[in-house]
């Protein structure tokens, strides 16, 4: 993680105010990517800006997030595209692409390995998921991809938090619209909160 820039005084520049517009930004609360990733989105915001990274497309960014600062796979997209919201280069919900992505997470009490078998096993998964959402592929102990019957893929990405806790995070992609959107981040909130209560 970078550490705070200083000013030619050797002083820590003091944070950047929270407002409305950066509160919430990718669907993420702003203490929520705090605990994360070590910033506020105010933070995050006047951080890129420095970088002049409204400047950059969508993936030189999170490759910048993810290579020269640190941050894990999934909260290194977030990042990227609650900034991109904040610059107006997309609305809520929409990816650079045009499309819609639908995104959730939560904390779990188990080591990753364990949490990943939640996804890779059909057994275990059919407990807290449709039998009609099938695996396409599970890289163990940090990813999964899940197909849906519409044909839409969502992502599944776990980073561990010590020996016995680890957070998932999902990304539902290439949605049609908002509307659908909305309709799949609905479902997996709904669905991490029965994993949770399956493994707590």
């Amino acid at each position: 993680m970078s550490r705070p820039r200083r000013s030619p005084t050797g002083s820590v520049p003091s944070a950047p105010s929270e407002s409305a517009e950066t509160a919430k930004l990718g669907g993420i609360r702003n203490e929520a990517v705090a605990k994360a990733t070590g910033k506020t989105w105010p933070e995050w915001v006047a951080f890129l800006d420095s970088l002049e990274a409204h400047r950059l497309p969508h993936k030189a960014i999170a490759t910048l997030l993810s290579e020269k600062h640190g941050v894990p796979g999934w909260w290194c997209q977030m990042v990227t595209v609650g900034y991109e919201q904040a610059k107006g280069r997309r609305v809520v919900g929409q990816t650079c692409a045009g499309d819609y992505s639908a995104n959730a997470s939560k904390t779990l009490g188990l080591p990753a390995a364990k949490v990943h078998a939640w996804f890779a096993d059909a057994k275990m998964r059919g407990r807290w998921l449709d039998q009609k959402i099938v695996l396409r592929t599970a890289t163990a102990p940090k990813s999964a991809r899940l197909q849906f019957p519409d044909g839409s893929i969502a992502g599944a990405w776990i980073t561990p938090k010590g020996d016995a806790k680890c957070s998932i995070g999902i990304s539902h992609d290439k949605l049609p619209d908002a509307k659908t959107a909305a309709k799949h981040k609905a479902f997996w909130t709904a669905a991490l909160g029965r994993l949770v209560e399956l493994t707590s």
